[in-house]
């Protein structure tokens, strides 16, 4: 989880001057602590439960961390549009007239930008404008990724201590003796 909370905090601060290795370091940072995290809670997992339901365990695992990642997309993607609107709408309020068409145009359709077919129809000036812009909205959905790997991080350190399978057993209840 440190390893994933210090990839998005350098992720967080990525500008628009950002070099491929340096985007290729922080990624693979966070590669490495998202892996880091994921088997050994399967194995929490599947150790805590009866070999009976090992295999809805597993399953009811995978289904959580996919249903996680679907939301946390959506929430980064929401994050990202919001600071890309407000971004553009500061550009589009300071743009000489020369360029308030193209921005008028990207602010109404930021795919113009995304899709490599359109943005090549874009003016380098206007490209240039819009760098910082996307530049910021990006790093401020690692923002959010900040924050979540945070909490992760701090919910980590309330699981108790022992083994899963102890601790699963302990917490069962006790069966009821005699008549």
């Amino acid at each position: 989880m440190i390893a994933l909370a210090v990839a998005f905090v350098l992720m967080s601060v990525w500008n628009e001057m950002l070099s491929r290795g340096v985007a290729m370091r922080d990624m693979a940072l966070a590669g490495v602590g998202m892996g880091l995290v994921f088997v050994p809670m399967l194995i929490a997992v599947q150790s805590a439960v009866p070999r009976a339901v090992l295999g809805s365990a597993t399953s009811i695992t995978g289904f959580f961390r996919f249903i996680g990642g679907a939301v946390g997309v959506a929430v980064m993607g929401s994050v990202m549009a919001q600071h890309l609107h407000h971004e553009l709408s500061a550009l589009l309020a300071g743009a000489p007239a020369g360029l308030k068409e193209g921005l008028r145009d990207v602010a109404t359709h930021p795919d113009l930008i995304v899709n490599p077919l359109t943005r090549a129809q874009l003016s380098a000036e206007l490209i240039s404008q819009l760098r910082p812009a996307m530049a910021h909205a990006v790093g401020s959905v690692f923002v959010v990724g900040l924050v979540v790997a945070v909490a992760a991080l701090l919910s980590a350190l309330l699981v108790p201590p022992g083994q899963a399978r102890e601790l699963a057993v302990a917490q069962e209840p006790a069966t009821p003796s005699g008549p």
